[in-house]
């Protein structure tokens, strides 16, 4: 018997680090997520003020202002350093999945041992009380028919 208490224990064991391991990864998952977001924002918001500024200087010119070349280089420059580390930061999705806990153990695995580990005289409980109604309600119907005292409350039914 101690034998299969320590082998069940041992599965329970298993099945909570298997769970716990996996929560953790989903977390790490997660806080990655969250750090590649935040900067991926971050180049977003440079490269966006350097295109912005750069398609200024554009209209600028149209309109016949003179916009020195040197200037428009380096704003040109800023504008391709900036798309480039945009696009260089890669933030992986978070699917549904991710965002579920893992399934606890199953029933069936389960079935078969009581809460000490132990699988002898484990019953359904429905079972149980089920037959220990019939048992009762035979022990009353014995005792009525042998002439056995009946309690009061069951001899007014």
């Amino acid at each position: 018997m101690d034998h299969v208490r320590q082998v069940h224990r041992r599965e329970l064991t298993s099945e909570m680090s298997s769970i716990g391991a996996a929560a953790a990864d989903r977390f790490d998952k997660f806080r990655r997520y969250m750090v590649d977001r935040d900067k991926r924002e971050e180049k977003l918001v440079l490269h966006s003020q350097a295109f912005g500024t750069l398609d200024g200087l554009g209209m600028l010119e149209e309109w016949g202002m003179p916009v020195p070349k040197k200037l428009k280089d380096i704003l040109s420059a800023n504008e391709a350093k900036f798309k480039e580390e945009l696009e260089a930061v890669v933030v992986e999705d978070i699917t549904d999945q991710d965002l579920t806990v893992s399934s606890l153990p199953r029933p069936e695995r389960l079935q078969g041992s009581n809460q000490f580990g132990s699988n002898v005289e484990v019953v359904d409980p429905a079972a149980v009380s089920s037959s220990a109604c019939k048992a009762s309600i035979q022990e009353i119907q014995t005792a009525g028919t042998i002439g056995a005292a009946v309690p009061d409350s069951i001899a007014e039914d």
